[in-house]
């Protein structure tokens, strides 16, 4: 009886111990989350305001990049803060660069692509 009464301490000791370190890992993964960044935009031409699909968007200074989807729209995730420049390239448009700080959890912005002449 003392030995079952030693183990059932134990295991509930062991289950306490193991409650607590998920808490842990939850209130880090929490802080963490805290410092990511989230950048998304629109991108159009500057004469008729139709979005255009399939832009090349690179952030420099992040080493990543995307494309513009039907809608003219760009999504960039898990970016920590600082000083950015948004890049923009298209067939027969002028080449933009957009200079970003990111401070904020979420930044969007829109850009007008003009056309190369």
């Amino acid at each position: 009886m003392r030995t079952f009464l030693i183990a059932t301490i134990a295991m509930m000791l062991t289950i306490s111990a193991s409650a607590t370190e998920k808490e842990k890992n939850t209130t880090v993964s929490e802080s963490e989350s805290s410092s990511v960044m989230v950048i998304s935009g629109t991108i159009t031409d500057s004469l008729t305001g139709e979005p255009l699909a399939g832009v090349e968007v690179q952030i420099e200074g992040a080493g990543v990049k995307s494309y513009t989807n039907f809608d003219g729209n760009f999504t960039f995730k898990d970016l920590t803060p600082g000083e950015y420049k948004l890049v923009t390239s298209y067939i027969s448009y002028d080449k933009a660069t957009e200079p970003l700080i990111l401070n904020e959890r979420e930044t969007k912005v829109k850009i007008e692509l003009e056309n190369s002449k």
